[in-house]
């Protein structure tokens, strides 16, 4: 199975807690027949590891074997700054994931399938529209285009394949090392800065690294409110009455809202 959605899993990238949770579930129950987790929605490439049973990088204190990754492709909108960009993946229907798992020392999974490599190209926009470059360069502004590669994983990551472990190793070297995460961030945006506020650049290397909400708010060290205020640019959260129901809004805040009792958000849901 190859799941296409929009938005990715995990409060980072705006899907909120308890879909995110379930989704967890559904990704760990179906793991040996999911080949690949494709979204969008960020604008800039990125990724989200998923771990054993629903788990997460360090639960009870035991770290979990990555299960599966969900990848978040550039959009083909130069929305905010970024350059129109496309991904081909490639997959291998017949992969074995067991040697995964067995490098970490637990039972063999079934085989199972999986992005195996994927190109990203971009479209140079200084060369088409009118731009001064283009003027310069006598370029008119319709007629043929020309898409740059931009980078072929897993090769020009330095890394061996694209399985879960893998995609670990490049998650933990962006949560310890900010140089690391700046230079990833850009290359998945196609050598532009990130589109997002500061905050969420600040919590990228968490957000790809952890789709459960504590552990993300753990890694990140912020409460949810916090977070999100962070994650949004904005320094108020009434902006969310905009983008989901009340009840899922005091579902959430009640408990931390000034002024209110615990039983006053109990009467309220």
């Amino acid at each position: 199975a190859v799941i296409i959605g929009h938005i990715p899993p995990g409060l980072w990238s705006g899907c909120w807690g308890e879909y995110s949770e379930q989704y967890e579930r559904v990704v760990s129950e179906f793991e040996p027949v999911i080949a690949a987790q494709l979204y969008g929605h960020d604008h800039s490439g990125s990724f989200r590891l998923f771990y054993t049973g629903a788990g997460d990088a360090d639960d009870d204190g035991k770290k979990q074997r990555p299960s599966s990754v969900a990848y978040a492709t550039p959009s083909l909108t130069p929305y905010k700054n970024q350059l129109p960009s496309f991904r081909v993946y490639d997959l291998d229907l017949d992969q074995d994931r067991s040697q995964d798992s067995a490098s970490d020392g637990e039972a063999e999974l079934p085989a199972s399938s999986g992005v195996v490599q994927f190109k990203q190209y971009y479209l140079d926009l200084s060369k088409y529209g009118g731009s001064q470059k283009a003027k310069e360069a006598k370029e008119e502004a319709d007629g043929p285009i020309t898409w740059f590669l931009s980078f072929t994983a897993p090769q020009s990551l330095g890394l061996p394949d694209l399985a879960p472990r893998s995609w670990r190793f490049v998650a933990d070297k962006l949560v310890s090392n900010a140089t690391i995460r700046d230079d990833f961030v850009k290359l998945g945006a196609n050598g532009r800065a990130m589109m997002g506020s500061e905050g969420s650049l600040r919590t990228f290397a968490c957000g790809v690294r952890h789709v459960s909400s504590a552990r993300l708010f753990k890694c990140s060290r912020q409460n949810e409110e916090q977070f999100i205020r962070d994650y949004t640019g904005i320094q108020h959260t009434y902006v969310l009455t905009t983008l989901f129901s009340f009840d899922v809004i005091f579902d959430q805040f009640c408990s931390s809202m000034a002024g209110f009792l615990p039983e006053d958000c109990a009467n309220i849901l």
